[in-house]
């Protein structure tokens, strides 16, 4: 919406309408990583539909602009996704859900973390001490408009930007050292799975580089250490 202001006038002098902006933002529980790593990198969705009873809206060509993927030990892993379309209508008439439930639910013991220790940044190793991770990839979408009909004419994807967080325990100052390494600028490989897939990361993991961390005071300090950190690519 275009808000029109009026000189001299203390209300708005009209509400024009902009261009159409379909966009859906959901929050589910998946039985499987498959829609995360389909659709993750901004790959076109080619219908959404959302259906309650026998009604409904259908999103067209649609890409995701922005998902977040999270898990904490003990808990299931949820996504979060900003999901933008191209049109939206009626439902359609061949949606093929029936509105059954997901039953199942991927859960913790399911997914796996691997981070390369400084020293052979190359060669990711297991972490079995984690308490959380999450990361949050913006595909940073651009619609492109249509001038005569306000509608969409495609969705570029811009730069890519992924960051993440991991939270997990260390045994002693030098096994910290060794994640943290002496030189800050030092990129090593990051892997997080789900059973033998690739979230993120490959079979050789995804360049990553950790951002601010603070130094433990005492042994107390080593428990629950925050990692932030941004990846080159999601490969």
């Amino acid at each position: 919406m275009i808000e029109v202001r009026g000189t001299g006038k203390r209300a708005l002098r009209d509400i024009i309408l902009g261009v159409k902006d379909p966009r859906i933002n959901i929050e589910f529980v998946p039985p499987n990583s498959s829609f995360v790593r389909a659709y993750q990198t901004g790959a076109e969705i080619a219908t959404l539909h959302y259906k309650v009873g026998t009604i409904g809206i259908t999103f067209s060509n649609c890409r995701v602009n922005r998902m977040t993927v999270t898990c904490r030990a003990g808990d299931i892993m949820r996504v979060t996704a900003e999901i933008l379309g191209s049109n939206i209508a009626a439902l359609a008439s061949g949606c093929p859900w029936a509105g059954n439930e997901i039953e199942t639910a991927l859960h913790w013991i399911g997914t796996s973390v691997k981070v390369a220790p400084k020293s052979n940044p190359t060669v990711p190793v297991v972490n079995s001490k984690w308490h959380e991770w999450r990361y949050e990839i913006r595909n940073n979408i651009e619609r492109l408009p249509y001038v005569d009909s306000k509608g969409t004419r495609s969705l570029e994807l811009r730069h890519r930007e992924v960051n993440g967080l991991l939270v997990w325990d260390f045994e002693d100052m030098a096994e910290f050292t060794e994640f943290v390494g002496s030189d800050a600028e030092d990129k090593f490989y990051l892997q997080i799975l789900e059973g033998a897939n690739y979230m993120l990361g490959s079979a050789s993991g995804s360049l990553a580089q950790w951002g601010r961390l603070e130094a433990p005071h005492g042994p107390e300090d080593l428990i629950l250490r925050r990692f932030p950190f941004t990846c080159i690519d999601i490969t």
